[in-house]
């Protein structure tokens, strides 16, 4: 999964939005929070619109691809496609 945009109309002052190619769905982002970042992360990370929103600004760009790699391996586990 590829972030290829940050979406500034789609958030407020304590959030940060990113495009996904592939869209991001809840069943992905479901498995990112059990299978990596853990439950207790659900009020930080939440997908909208197909959009991967994080309650937080001020984002690193070396956290981006590491928010890629993390979502990619939960896209290939649930078996949706990748573009």
């Amino acid at each position: 999964m590829k972030i290829t945009a940050i979406v500034s109309s789609q958030t407020n002052s304590k959030q940060t939005a990113f495009r996904t190619e592939p869209p991001l769905t809840e069943e992905v982002l479901g498995c990112a929070l059990r299978d990596f970042w853990g439950e207790n992360w659900a009020n930080v990370y939440s997908a909208a619109r197909g959009l991967f929103i994080v309650a937080r600004t001020a984002i690193p760009k070396e956290q981006i691809p590491e928010y890629e790699r993390t979502l990619s391996g939960q896209s290939d586990m649930t078996g949706l496609p990748m573009e």
